[in-house]
């Protein structure tokens, strides 16, 4: 073979290997490109379901706080509503009939400050165990002096411990008298566990009140049960800020 024919094979053999190192980068790169494209599925499959990825629990969510037993004791409902006024929150408040009777210008306070108020009976008494003429006196009494303390007339009623007023099992004494006075029966989403030791929504209870949020996915709008007791109001800044820390908007009560 002549010396310029082995220049051409020559040639010939390193184009050869250039198209293959160039067929090779190739595949080397669409394989890359195959794997980075694999890996952005994988991130963007993890999704924001409101508890993983990128995702909080209470994305696009909101809480309504609302507290039981007051207005007294008057030293806790008076933090509670300092708190509630430096974070621009209105609450519901469900009070007691005898104890507004007893504090009548500290329930002026719950109303001068925006907050909703509300009827929780007049003794604390077990209205689904009680007999009809005794809820009507229990919500009527506590009707009245409601409105001849703040001039305001309540729409709602949360029976005591709940006690026969949850959808499924209403007590029919309760739906009559309510009924009679235009009250509608509510009770709550989330329970704080605020009155179990150590009283208040503290830290040992945000894993439980978290499962309770975890449990009810499709909601977007939670009532949470608290009180007014001295451990809630020291606790409440916290519980406010571990709320938000969770995503969740404040709302304001549903006025019926």
């Amino acid at each position: 073979m002549s010396n310029n024919n082995k220049r051409d094979d020559a040639k010939r053999n390193d184009a050869k290997r250039d198209d293959d190192k160039r067929d090779d980068d190739k595949r080397g790169y669409d394989r890359w490109g195959d794997d980075k494209r694999g890996d952005d599925k994988r991130h963007d499959d993890k999704g924001d379901d409101g508890n993983g990825g990128d995702g909080k629990l209470g994305d696009g969510k909101t809480v309504v706080l609302t507290f039981d037993d007051g207005p007294a004791p008057i030293g806790a409902l008076k933090d509670i509503l300092k708190t509630l006024h430096r974070e621009d929150i209105k609450a519901e408040f469900f009070v007691i009939g005898s104890e507004v009777e007893e504090n009548p210008q500290k329930t002026k306070m719950i109303v001068r400050e925006g907050h909703e108020i509300e009827n929780h009976s007049w003794s604390h008494v077990n209205l689904a165990t009680a007999s009809e003429e005794q809820v009507r006196l229990e919500l009527s009494q506590t009707q009245d002096v409601i409105e001849d303390v703040t001039g305001v007339t309540a729409t709602k009623v949360r029976p005591p411990f709940g006690a026969g007023g949850f959808e499924g099992n209403i007590d029919p004494e309760l739906a009559a008298v309510a009924k009679e006075l235009d009250l509608e029966i509510v009770t709550w989403d989330i329970d704080s566990r605020d009155t179990l030791a150590p009283q208040g929504p503290g830290p040992e209870k945000y894993s439980d009140i978290e499962n309770q949020f975890l449990q009810q996915p499709d909601k977007t709008e939670y009532d949470i049960l608290l009180h007014v007791n001295e451990g809630t109001a020291a606790q409440l800044p916290a519980f406010i800020e571990q709320l938000s820390e969770w995503g969740f908007t404040f709302g304001e009560p549903e006025i019926f």
